[in-house]
């Protein structure tokens, strides 16, 4: 049947997995997600020169810091997610 195919298996290399966790897919699809419906409706405005308003900078951090998808590479001191390099990789929406 067409569109049924079964899920692609992760990648192995020399005995190394390079398929993604449940975390990984988890923290892609919430970045997905909040691109979609936070950051593509205003594409417009992040494209004008000038740079991006700084109120709109200042909310879309809010927004991503609620979302949980804010700071990926950052410690969790400095407000961010303390995930790691692989993780972050994960991040990029598919």
């Amino acid at each position: 049947m067409r569109g049924t195919q079964p899920p692609l298996a992760p990648p192995v290399v020399a005995g190394i997995e390079f398929g993604l966790t449940e975390e990984q897919r988890e923290i892609q699809q919430r970045t997905a997600e909040f691109i979609r419906q936070q950051v593509m409706p205003h594409e417009g405005v992040l494209r004008e020169p000038g740079g991006i308003p700084w109120e709109l900078v200042k909310s879309l951090r809010d927004r991503a810091r609620q979302a949980g998808v804010y700071g990926p590479q950052l410690s969790p001191e400095w407000g961010g997610l303390g995930l790691d390099w692989r993780t972050c990789a994960a991040t990029r929406p598919p």
